[in-house]
């Protein structure tokens, strides 16, 4: 807990209080008018981590699993370990508070500072939209690769092989036209099926 001065009266009061004891000023109202300045000034502000103390590593690992769903459980070890260490960036005045807030309520201190390296909110969205255009890309690269596979018509297995020339002319000197391997050339190892 600390003491500010109340900008009515001028006196020291709690930073918890709702409202000043000696004039009634809303001081929750002018954290909201605060808050709703530094959120329109068109900067944005990064969390970083400086201290896990070693009893709230477990909820801070959580918490950055959350920000980054893309982490791993040992990533997210590895990044609360690595101290200071950049959580998120690119985020407005209120959403850094916010994620400040439940970093402090478990013990973890974390700092907001403006964010030098984003200009602005659409430098932000352009960023996000080019991950997701990426994503969406190696997306598109890998199942074109997958659907490009041969596959059993039969069961759509792709377990197949070759069946070698050496097998066929062997089967069919065995067994003549009677052979399985007349005129195919692909066998599924799942279900046996020729073709």
């Amino acid at each position: 807990m600390a003491l500010i001065k109340c900008p009515e009266c001028g006196k020291e009061i709690s930073d918890k209080a709702v409202a000043c004891p000696n004039c009634g000023f809303p001081l929750d109202q002018l954290e909201k008018d605060n808050s709703i300045e530094k959120e329109d000034d068109g900067k944005l502000y990064k969390v970083i981590l400086k201290n896990v103390p070693t009893d709230a590593k477990v909820k801070a690992i959580k918490i950055i699993r959350d920000i980054h769903s893309n982490f791993g459980l040992a990533e997210a070890k590895k990044f609360v370990e690595t101290i200071p260490n950049t959580v998120t960036t690119g985020l407005i005045y209120s959403d850094a508070i916010k994620l400040q807030k439940e970093f402090t309520d478990i013990g973890i201190t974390v700092e907001v500072e403006v964010d030098e390296k984003v200009e602005s909110k659409v430098d932000v969205f352009s960023e996000m939209q080019s991950n997701e255009r990426e994503r969406q890309e190696k997306y598109a690269r890998e199942a074109a690769i997958e659907d490009s596979k041969p596959k059993c018509p039969t069961c759509g297995s792709t377990n197949i092989q070759k069946i070698s020339g050496t097998k066929r002319w062997l089967t069919t000197g065995l067994f003549g036209l009677a052979s399985s391997n007349v005129g195919k050339t692909m066998e599924c190892k799942n279900c046996g099926y020729k073709w």
